[in-house]
């Protein structure tokens, strides 16, 4: 049986709010993503000249990450009056590719 393969989720988005706001919000919502069933890490992104921020998601299985895009969080994200334009796009992890350049895999 072939075995189930960790999933990247890659989320990008606009942001209008000023910094100083976004952070702090972020971080009070950081257990929240935390305790995402099937989550192993959530890397935060944010590109304050671009106005961009966003994550990179580790999930054990394409089923987790599923259920994550599927989620009212993930509802939430798109749906917030500060946040515009987000995507979010699934990838494969190439296991013994990411081993050698110390991927936290």
């Amino acid at each position: 049986m072939r075995k189930m393969a960790k999933k990247i989720v890659q989320v990008c988005m606009d942001y209008s709010a000023p910094e100083s706001e976004l952070s702090p919000a972020f971080l009070e919502m950081a257990p929240t993503f935390a305790a995402i069933e099937g989550l192993v890490w959530k890397t935060w992104t944010i590109d304050q000249d671009k106005k961009k921020c966003g994550g990179v998601y580790l999930f054990k299985d394409e089923a987790t990450a599923k259920a994550f895009l599927d989620s009212d969080l993930y509802t939430g994200i798109e749906e917030h009056p500060a946040l515009s334009s987000v995507t979010a796009d699934v990838f494969d992890v190439l296991t013994d590719h990411s081993k050698i350049t110390r991927g936290p895999i």
